[in-house]
Parts: structure tokens; C-alpha cells; sequence
């Protein structure tokens, strides 16, 4: 997963040994496709253990529109006197529920089936060398942010649990700091390696390209600016910033939506280019793919960070004990109706 495993495979090819490369570039392919099985397999697991387990206690029965806020757009209002209140209180009025944590799981392990299916579809057609190498950057991005998403759903669900809860602190400078740095690092690492086929012998191998210069320092400015924000708890205290912070915090399903929704756009891509084609990776192309994942880990590092981190202030609330609580308040209310 690392630059040395995309060099073996494509440094035969600035040398101009094709063959090589297409035996090099299919144990990279389906190096990367038993990977995506793996993990879309503990994906599968982690949803039907969860869902086995919530079935078991039954507590998925009481919840209603209360935890689901499906009653309309008013659900999800996060202000009071027209201001908007501190995400650490929208994090204890709105809990984590069963079904988004769910829901969550499902859009994470169709994301990692979704990726499989590219690898595996690339690795049929590794005597296309430019094809492959071209298509390992955009599916990069997509498979990192898919295995992300699984760990993030793990979050959401260790978090749900309140025996677990503490866990979820940890987990947090997982999905949020050190994940996306790591997957933007795989993205550069490959980004180099696109670099490298374009200008065939044109640069050296051992030289450091524009993506790599570019990439470093974007990994550089991800990692300070998510260190700062959880540091220094930025969406929390500065009023002006509590609209982004709530708009996701009420939101928990849809880092993992978004994801999936890219996985679907670039399988589509992928079925419309159906026939065999050779296509050296331009430099905007590179340049693009790349600038696009760090836009996506970017924005799915500030929707967990937004999710996850106003919350782990309190311990889990129990929705079902909302709604016994408004159960009680609608039969007081009820009773007194009577007695008038």
C-alpha cells in the first residue's frame, strides 16, 4: 500500500519493460482487491453482528420520530431565539441512534463492495498499463475514504454503547487526525507514481515530483489544522462557527452517504468506459484526482469531527428514554385535559 509497492510496479515501465509492469501492476491490482474483500467482509460482519444485537434487546423497538427526527425539516432545528446553540448541547439533545448507526455501517460496507468490484475489474485489464496506472489514483480515493468510513460507523457505534463510550475518544483522533493523514499519504504516494509513467524519461525516479512536493505539504496542512481544531476546539467555542458544526452534527449517516455516492459516480465512470483504452495520465488529471481527495478528506475529517467530537463532552443519552419521558409528559397532559 505504500510508494514502494507502486514503484515496483511502475518503475519497469519508465525503463520501458512492459511486460514486467503488467505482471507487477496485476499483484498490485489484486493486492488491492483481496484488501477490499477483506474489509468489505468485516463490514458485512460488524452490521449483522450489530443488528443481531439490537434485535436481541429490543431496544430498537422504542424508538420513534424522536430519535429518527423524521417528522420534517422542524426535527433538525438547531437554534433557539434565533441563535445557534453550542454543538455540545445539539450533541445531547439530538443522541446517536440504532438506525443511523445501522445506516451507517450499510453505506460504509457498500462503499468497500463498490471498490472490490473496481479492483477487481482492473486487475482483468493490466496489459492496458496506462489504463491501470490512471485508474489507481481516482480508486485510491475512493477505497481510503470507504475504509475510513467503516471505522468512522465503528465510532458511531462504539460511541451509542455506554459501556463503550470512553472508547470512542480514542477512536475519534482515529477517524478524525491520523486516518485521513494516512490515506492522503497512499493518495500522494500513488499520485507519484502517475507522475512518474507521464514523463516516462523525462525525470528521475528518485527525484521529488510536483505531486509529491504538493502532496507533502497538503498532508503537512491536513494534519496541523485537524490537530488545531480538536486542540483548540474551534466549532465550539466561536459562535460564528456553530452553524457548520450543528448542520453536521444532526447529520451522523452522511459522511458515510457522501462516500458512497462518490464509490456509485466512479463505478458508473468506470461501466461507461467498458472498452480497453491507453490513456497516459495528463498532468490536470493528476493534479485533479488528487486535489479532489484531499477536498474529501478535508470535508469527511471536519463531518466526523463535527459528528463525534461535540458529543464525547457527555456521556450517551438513551433515545428510548426520551421517549418514555415524553410519553409521561403526553399522558400528564392528557390526564389533566380529562380532569378540566
Amino acid at each position: 500500500m505504500s510508494l514502494a509497492i507502486l514503484q515496483q510496479a511502475l518503475l519497469p515501465m519508465v525503463r520501458g519493460t512492459s511486460s514486467t509492469s503488467s505482471s507487477d501492476l496485476g499483484v498490485t491490482a489484486n493486492t488491492y482487491t483481496s484488501f477490499a474483500e477483506i474489509m468489505t467482509g468485516f463490514s458485512f460482519a460488524a452490521l449483522a453482528i450489530y443488528l443481531a444485537y439490537e434485535s436481541s434487546t429490543g431496544k430498537h423497538n422504542a424508538e420513534t420520530n424522536t430519535c429518527g427526527h423524521t417528522d420534517g425539516g422542524a426535527s433538525l432545528c438547531t437554534k433557539e431565539n434565533d441563535e445557534q446553540r453550542n454543538p455540545i448541547q445539539i450533541g445531547v439533545d439530538f443522541p446517536i441512534c440504532r438506525h443511523q448507526v445501522a445506516a451507517a455501517l450499510f453505506f460504509s460496507m457498500a462503499s468497500l463492495a463498490v471498490s472490490s468490484f473496481l479492483y477487481a475489474s482492473l486487475s482483468t485489464q493490466v496489459e492496458y498499463s496506462s489504463k491501470v496506472v490512471a485508474a489507481l489514483l481516482p480508486y485510491g480515493v475512493i477505497f481510503g475514504t470507504s475504509v475510513l468510513a467503516f471505522f468512522y460507523s465503528l465510532t458511531l457505534m462504539t460511541y451509542a454503547n455506554s459501556f463503550t463510550w470512553l472508547a470512542a475518544k480514542a477512536a475519534y483522533y482515529v477517524v478524525v487526525i491520523a486516518g485521513p493523514t494516512v490515506v492522503l499519504c497512499f493518495l500522494v504516494d500513488a499520485a507519484q507514481g502517475a507522475w512518474y509513467f507521464r514523463c516516462a524519461d523525462g525525470c528521475s525516479p528518485e527525484g521529488w515530483s510536483p505531486p509529491l512536493f504538493g502532496g507533502t505539504i497538503s498532508v503537512g496542512v491536513l494534519l496541523g489544522v485537524s490537530l488545531l481544531i480538536s486542540w483548540r476546539r474551534v466549532f465550539e467555542k466561536r459562535k460564528s462557527l456553530y452553524w457548520i458544526c450543528n448542520l453536521l452534527c444532526v447529520r451522523p449517516v452522511l459522511p458515510t452517504i457522501i462516500i458512497f455516492f462518490f464509490a456509485a459516480v466512479m463505478a458508473a465512470i468506470s461501466m461507461l468506459i467498458s472498452e480497453p483504452v491507453q490513456y497516459v495520465p495528463s498532468s490536470p488529471f493528476i493534479w485533479g484526482s488528487l486535489i479532489g481527495g484531499v477536498a474529501l478528506l478535508a470535508f469527511f475529517a471536519l463531518a466526523c469531527g463535527c459528528v463525534v467530537g461535540p458529543r464525547l463532552k457527555n456521556p450517551p443519552s438513551d433515545p428510548t428514554e426520551k421517549v418514555s419521558d415524553q410519553a409521561v409528559e403526553r399522558n400528564s397532559v392528557s390526564d389533566g385535559t380529562r380532569n378540566s
